[in-house]
């Protein structure tokens, strides 16, 4: 099965702040949060907003895709926390 480098990048980037996540190693701030989703989402746009006018690069999607998955993770991670009050 085929996967992209965005999907690629998710995926390990889920893992990793995930496992980061639950032993409470993964603290950013919500300004730094917004800066990553901007720069993830600008990637995204560009591929899919742009139609097929512009190609970020593989290189470029999987980074994407790391910061992709510390923005969902953050969310979870926000998420979960607040259940448990």
């Amino acid at each position: 099965m085929a996967l992209c480098c965005r999907c690629l990048g998710t995926y390990i980037g889920v893992a990793i702040t995930s496992v980061l996540a639950l032993i409470n190693k993964f603290s950013i701030g919500e300004k730094a949060i917004i800066i990553i989703a901007i720069l993830a989402f600008a990637d995204i746009f560009i591929n899919y907003g742009m139609g097929k006018l512009q190609n970020t690069g593989n290189v470029t999607r999987f980074i994407a895709g790391i910061l992709l998955a510390i923005v969902i993770t953050k969310v979870f991670d926000y998420i979960l926390k607040t259940e448990r009050k």
